[in-house]
């Protein structure tokens, strides 16, 4: 597989205010305010080469006793990355990334790239009968990869450690003819996660080029670990003839592990940051589904509601979304076996929600300056009816 990329990253935060080109040809300034407000090209990423991947697996199935069976698997898979990187190499400083950094900046080197690896996975299975519809379940499943070539496109070369990653889950089975349950506590550890993320600070005086006051970005490559304690409990119920009810709940507890970073602003600010411990973004610690159906001849009737409980915005976990429904539903008519016909029914409960990052909070302790803040994200789509016919030919 060949790569060939080229990432113009800039920085930008959404505010109310004016905005201004410089009058020039070929304007390049863009002023929020009066003060340069883009960072051209200071998270660019530039990678060109080939990755080469060839594996092989296998897996077997023992059945010692008649209660107990037990499943193993494992995967090695060669890797070679190989091609050229703007990266900084022995104690090379030229390819940092600055504001207009470009591989035509005075210095710039496209470095070489050759590595090979092996990646190992290895999965285990056992389940044991208790009786005919009740049983014990065991899960183990160990991943261990190296950097893909798409790890290389930053300034900073990619650490070749093993990244690692670890889940073990245990817990109860339980069948009859007309209840499928499944409960399991699963424990999850990940390990030398990478990424380059963009923090800001507003500068306390000018320095760099930029103005006392002026929103700084900068980014920071660092890897981290996270770990997961959890509880899923899987259930799907048809009590009667026609009806089913499936119903999912997840309880989890990911956290983020020697996370550590100190960024360096224009003004010499520079503090070390901690975030061990905190929980990690983007994720609810309680999801629920609950998704009814009834089915009587032509017709199909099924509704299905998700809850989402407070996920945060940003790594200091001062700022949050709070928790939502997202819920949809609908009826379906089959006229014939080539001809249907749906209606369809998105956020019947008109719930609101969002999900974004606000790149000015990344390292906000105090909340209070986002009140009322414009960004842009993803949202809850609004309520919506839709209809449709389906023809087979």
């Amino acid at each position: 597989m060949a790569a060939d990329a080229w990432f113009d990253h800039t920085s930008q935060s959404t505010f109310t205010g004016n905005f201004a080109h410089e009058v020039k040809k070929d304007p390049k300034q863009l002023l929020f305010n009066g003060q340069e407000y883009y960072v051209f090209n200071t998270g660019s990423n530039y990678f060109k080469g080939n990755e080469t991947k060839i594996a092989v697996y296998g897996r077997d199935q023992w059945t010692p006793t008649p209660r107990l069976t037990l499943t193993g698997g494992i995967r090695l898979e060669y890797m070679n990355v190989s091609g050229k990187a703007a990266n900084n190499v022995d104690g090379q400083t030229n390819n940092s990334r600055t504001p207009g950094w470009s591989l035509l900046t005075p210095g710039v080197v496209r470095n070489k790239i050759s590595e090979s690896w092996i990646n190992t996975a290895a999965t285990f299975t056992g389940y044991y009968r208790l009786t005919p519809g009740f049983a014990l379940q065991a899960d183990a499943l160990a991943t261990y990869r190296r950097p893909e070539i798409t790890e290389y496109g930053t300034a900073m070369s990619p650490v070749t450690d093993v990244k690692s990653n670890y889940m073990f889950r245990a817990g109860i089975n339980f069948r009859n003819s007309w209840i499928d349950l499944q409960s399991l506590l699963t424990y999850l550890v990940q390990k030398n996660n990478f990424t380059n993320s963009l923090w800001t600070h507003k500068l306390t005086q000018a320095a760099g080029g930029y103005p006392e006051g002026y929103q700084e970005s900068v980014y920071i490559p660092s890897f981290y670990n996270i770990d997961a304690i959890g509880w899923t409990t899987d259930v799907v119920l048809t009590p009667f003839k026609g009806f089913s009810f499936h119903g999912l709940l997840n309880l989890r507890a990911p956290r983020y592990r020697d996370y550590k970073f100190d960024p360096v602003f224009s003004d010499g600010y520079r503090e070390t940051y901690d975030f061990s411990d905190k929980k990690v973004t983007g994720i609810s610690s309680v999801e629920l589904e609950l998704e009814p159906s009834y089915t009587t001849g032509k017709w199909r009737f099924w509704a299905s509601a998700r809850y989402y409980s407070r996920q945060y915005i940003n790594i200091t976990n001062t700022l949050y979304f709070n928790p939502r429904w997202e819920t949809f539903g609908g009826i379906d008519f089959n006229f014939s076996p080539n001809v249907a016909f749906s209606v369809n029914v998105v956020n019947f409960l008109n719930q609101k929600g969002a999900s974004a990052g606000i790149q000015a909070a990344s390292l906000a302790t105090d909340a209070t300056p986002f009140k009322n803040y414009l960004t842009s994200g993803t949202y809850i789509r609004p309520f919506t009816l839709e209809f449709s016919t389906r023809i087979r030919l």
